[in-house]
């Protein structure tokens, strides 16, 4: 009887889990798609203000900066938990049009081996692009997420 009882937990821990990834990707899957593919229908004049002021927030240094072109590259900050990483921000806007625009923000991972060896990792932060599309459309941002949590919660409850 315990033998079962513990297995019959085992199993309904390991599918709540499943189903959680399940979840987690499927709502993932849509809000990255939604924000990387999709352009902002908000002119570059207005979005690159507010993409600079959520990068500010996160309490970052500028290292360069173009505002006629749109870029903006922060100061390397080291790794608290290994001085051999760095980590900035390398972000940039397009005008697509007089009405509508694209962000791309790139969190890069620079680190140092022991033996000198260089390794670098881009990673395009979707989510940090999320909140700046937050700041700027929140109507639009509230929708995608709403789709993406509704998304979560149907292949959650899949069997």
């Amino acid at each position: 009887m315990r033998t079962l009882l513990l297995g019959s937990l085992a199993v309904a821990v390991l599918s709540t889990g499943c189903a959680a990834m399940r979840g987690a990707s499927a709502r993932d899957s849509y809000l990255q798609s939604q924000i990387v593919d999709q352009p902002i229908a908000k002119p570059v004049e207005q979005v690159w203000p507010a993409l600079k002021a959520a990068l500010f927030s996160k309490g970052v240094t500028v290292g360069e900066i173009d505002d006629n072109f749109f870029t903006l590259k922060t100061l390397p900050k080291v790794d608290s938990g290994s001085a051999n990483q760095l980590h900035y921000y390398d972000a940039k806007a397009q005008r697509l049009d007089a009405n509508s625009c694209r962000i791309q923000v790139i969190y890069v991972t620079e680190a140092t081996a022991t033996d000198g060896r260089k390794s670098r990792i881009d990673s395009r932060d979707w989510q940090f692009e999320l909140e700046v599309l937050k700041s700027v459309d929140p109507a639009r941002a509230e929708a995608i997420e709403a789709e993406g949590q509704r998304r979560y919660d149907s292949a959650y409850n899949e069997k």
